[in-house]
């Protein structure tokens, strides 16, 4: 049995400080996420909404699969953040938390763990399994909260203006990456190409990920296709040429 000149014997507490911010913290969040929610003119960033979301689906029409708002249509909407911002303030949340349980607790975490006979670098792991963990938990609650807040705007502006207002979801990195794709894909076209992938999505009432793979369609078929059927891949000719060479050696 080795001994540990790192024990020390003492009893573990959890200090009140550190409760009382724990707390204001989360509140806080909780207000931010449901004031965050807000009803706004959709005319001026009318192709920054969509309402294929998840969140905007749960509050207007769980059924609904696509949704963008039509360049023409003005007026008021239900506007929920991204998803991706829900993910981001999950992460600020979880690193603010690890951060003050290092500075309250983290050296009597780290003795428990020399105690017990345990590096100080378990409590690194035990650190990203809690954010980890922390960030899935608050992604949930921040979603939620927005969702009620949603409803409950929704179902006051129902009683109030005697309409339902629609309910858009802002675009998220995903929804930005593919607007970022399809416009270079048609930079790589000429202004013939460029008309013809125009007039094929321009009616379309969808996300930008399905414009996305519409516009990839439609170029593939109409074209790129015979291109893409002329290229033989480094096998296939490897192959050939060694069949051909064994015909010619027979």
């Amino acid at each position: 049995m080795t001994n540990n000149i790192r024990t020390h014997t003492f009893t573990p507490t959890i200090d009140g400080d550190f409760i009382v911010l724990a707390i204001a913290i989360f509140v806080v969040v909780i207000i931010f996420s449901w004031m965050i929610v807000r009803i706004n003119p959709i005319n001026s960033r009318v192709t920054r909404y969509n309402s294929a979301g998840n969140k905007a689906r749960k509050v207007a029409d769980p059924r609904r699969t696509c949704g963008a708002p039509p360049r023409g249509e003005s007026g008021l909407a239900i506007i929920l953040p991204s998803t991706s911002f829900d993910w981001c303030l999950s992460v600020v949340y979880a690193v603010v938390m690890a951060g003050l349980v290092y500075q309250y607790h983290g050296a009597g975490i780290i003795q428990l763990l020399w105690n017990a006979n345990m590096s100080e670098k378990l409590y690194a792991i035990l650190t990203e399994i809690g954010v980890l963990l922390t960030m899935s938990i608050m992604t949930q609650i921040i979603r939620l909260t927005q969702c009620i807040a949603a409803r409950v705007l929704l179902s006051k502006t129902t009683k109030e203006a005697k309409a339902k207002l629609h309910v858009y979801e802002a675009w998220g990195i995903h929804e930005w990456i593919c607007a970022f794709k399809l416009k270079r894909l048609c930079r790589s076209l000429n202004k013939e190409q460029r008309r013809a992938v125009r007039a094929k999505v321009r009616d379309m009432n969808v996300s930008e990920k399905v414009r996305l793979d519409h516009v990839r369609a439609f170029v593939l078929a109409r074209y790129r296709q015979p291109s893409e059927e002329k290229k033989v891949s480094f096998v296939d000719r490897f192959l050939s040429f060694f069949v051909e060479e064994v015909a010619y050696e027979k």
